[in-house]
């Protein structure tokens, strides 16, 4: 009997040590979509464009308490676009802003329970015209935890109705606020008052995945592209996955029976049309090279480039 109730403490110890998952531990990334431009790809599909990179990379100290340093970049940016901190304590995550810790998740809130959050955001001010760094504070209550695979649950609360945030007389519809245990909110790592959380008819989805050495997450949304995590569009420059060594340059666009392309490395590149169907390939050389498109149907083209080291940068064209 003694041998059973040691058996049965280890599993115990097991299930405890499994259910305390580590939020952001360094290392991890989360990916998630930050503009609402598109593109089309191949096939006809219509993503979203940019995305903002979060990567939890230090451990500081503020005030006495020990906190997390997560940083993050602009698609393939090397430059820090934003900087947050936050703070670890059991089942709740707190972000220090304007000098002060607020509740930004609660893992150990139960359904029923009413809890405080605070959001950061940039408020605008009418009379001198430009924003003003603040919070906003309101009560929530939790309505329904739903519990899914890999340590993943998914918490919805609801704004108390007193509450409610006023503007111009109008009640602003950001009434529901959900969140997920391990991978962050889902539409941005930290809530902004400049998209308040957003009712669950007006979920848009915008992160695509999250990684740390233990867990590996992709929003379904985002799995049937198969396309990597750090996928962007940026218009008239090109879609990158990868940087691409040297400048390259594709002209003019729109074009008519002739299309120049400029590089100062070489490379190869392929045209093809919006059913991923190839209508010319060739190598490059270094300079300007002049491909004609005398033959090419008047439509819109995705110009694949890839230079020496075979790293790709893909353009989109059409034609007049």
């Amino acid at each position: 009997m003694k041998r059973i109730f040691i058996i049965f403490g280890f599993i115990l110890i097991f299930l405890g040590a499994f259910a305390q998952v580590e939020f952001a531990p360094i290392g991890a990334k989360w990916y998630y979509n930050c503009e609402w431009g598109t593109i089309y790809i191949p096939g006809g599909e219509v993503i979203q464009s940019h995305f903002n990179h979060v990567i939890s990379e230090k451990d500081t100290t503020i005030d006495g308490f020990n906190c997390r340093v997560l940083r993050q970049y602009y698609d393939i940016s090397d430059t820090v676009d934003k900087e947050y901190v936050i703070k670890i304590d059991k089942g709740k995550v707190y972000y220090h802003y304007l000098d002060k810790y607020n509740l930004l998740f609660d893992f150990d809130a139960q359904i029923n329970d009413t809890v405080l959050f605070t959001f950061m955001y940039r408020k605008y001010d009418y009379n001198t015209q430009s924003f003003k760094d603040t919070i906003l504070s309101a009560r929530y209550i939790v309505e329904t935890i739903d519990t899914y695979t890999q340590n993943f649950r998914e918490f919805t609360t609801k704004i108390v109705e007193e509450d409610m945030i006023v503007s111009y007389g109008v009640e602003i519809l950001f009434r529901v606020y959900q969140y997920f245990e391990k991978i962050g909110h889902y539409d941005e790592f930290i809530p902004i008052l400049y998209n308040l959380p957003k009712p669950l008819v007006d979920n848009h989805e915008w992160l695509r995945c999250y990684s740390d050495s233990v867990f590996y997450y992709v929003a379904e949304w985002w799995n049937p592209y198969s396309l990597p995590c750090d996928y962007f569009y940026s218009g008239n420059i090109g879609i990158n996955s990868q940087k691409v060594e040297g400048n390259i340059k594709i002209y003019p666009n729109p074009f008519n029976d002739k299309v120049f392309v400029s590089t100062n490395k070489g490379g190869n590149i392929t045209i093809v049309d919006i059913s991923g169907m190839i209508i010319y390939i060739s190598d490059l050389s270094a300079g300007v090279n002049e491909i004609s498109t005398n033959h090419f149907p008047k439509g819109t083209y995705f110009a694949i480039f890839n230079d020496t080291n075979n790293r790709k940068q893909i353009y989109k064209i059409a034609k007049l």
